[in-house]
């Protein structure tokens, strides 16, 4: 199940799609996804390694984008703990975002989301609203 953000592996659950794989929707995680997690400020300094770490294609490229992340935000003469904070929580849930992941949850067909993931989540939501 792709989500925009709106629902995640804990809210797939609640709805009793106890065999459904949670991932993070791409489209949705470049166009605000990553900024909302980060804020816009913060967001700027990581932005092209956040992005590349998404669409990294292995284990070791995913591993060596994230050292390559680490020694930017090491190298910054005023220090963010938050922003360290925030993406030391963000890398070890690489099975919902990263391509390489992806491609291992059977029946993917290496989709990170789809226009179809939008028309489900118009269903779920009007279920649950009752419309």
């Amino acid at each position: 199940m792709a989500s925009d953000g709106f629902f995640d592996e804990e809210a797939v659950r609640g709805i009793v799609f106890t065999h459904a794989k949670f991932i993070q929707d791409h489209f949705h995680l470049y166009d605000s996804g990553l900024k909302k997690m980060f804020g816009t400020t913060r967001y700027k300094l990581l932005q092209l390694h956040l992005i590349i770490i998404v669409q990294a294609k292995s284990k070791e490229e995913f591993d060596g984008l994230v050292d390559a992340a680490e020694l930017v935000l090491k190298s910054q003469k005023s220090r963010n703990g938050q922003l360290e904070g925030d993406f030391a929580k963000h890398v070890p849930r690489k099975q919902f975002y990263a391509t390489y992941c992806l491609r291992l949850i059977p029946g993917n067909w290496n989709r990170k989301g789809s226009t179809i993931a939008e028309v489900n989540h118009l269903s779920v939501l009007s279920s649950l609203n009752g419309d």
